[in-house]
């Protein structure tokens, strides 16, 4: 060899190869963390347009009356596992209430499973008069009216894997108001 061509020593090459791995490793780590995160965010829209229709379908329930007795199982069959119309059935029969009188809802709420489809989990479905979800029936609060355990409005909660997929509050209509004072004046 001539002076002054000199080729790169054992030392160089070790520390250029490192160099790579190290590179080539945390790239790597990185595009598995997005796939990992693509994947999350494909299972998360799934369970939201399940959550959508399963919404859907309850928001189409009739609101009923406050003292309406617990679902038999062939109504919480038809709500959950079947096609038919879900008039059978009323969100107050769904209603999780506070059964001892202390403020706080606890009663379990209704569980389910999707069958056949890609995104399964266990599904659960919180009707209660506990408008902000804390737990707790509160109608006053620091003097102020909540709305809480009103019996024209309740809160929807559907859940899916213990996490909130969607959530609102549901109303009873005037026209409900108008068909149920028609039922008491007919019984």
């Amino acid at each position: 060899m001539q002076k002054g061509q000199q080729g790169f020593s054992l030392i160089e090459v070790v520390i250029t190869f490192s160099i790579l791995a190290i590179a080539t490793t945390a790239l790597g780590l990185v595009e598995l963390q997005n796939s990992r995160r693509s994947q999350d965010l494909k299972s998360r829209d799934i369970a939201f347009g399940r959550g959508q229709a399963i919404m859907e379908r309850i928001l189409r329930v009739p609101f009923g009356a406050p003292d309406a007795a617990p679902p038999t199982p062939y109504q919480l069959d038809i709500l959950f596992g079947s096609d038919e119309d879900v008039r059978a059935i009323t969100l107050t029969q769904l209603m999780q209430r506070d059964t001892n009188g202390d403020g706080t809802v606890d009663q379990q709420p209704y569980r389910f499973k999707l069958g056949g489809v890609e995104e399964k989990g266990d599904w659960e479905i919180f009707i209660d008069q506990d408008l902000d979800g804390n737990g707790r029936i509160e109608p006053l609060l620091e003097g102020l009216e909540t709305r809480e355990g009103r019996n024209d409005i309740l809160r929807i909660e559907v859940r899916r894997n213990g996490r909130t997929v969607l959530k609102t509050l549901r109303a009873r209509t005037p026209q409900e108001q108008e068909e149920e004072a028609t039922d008491i004046d007919l019984g």
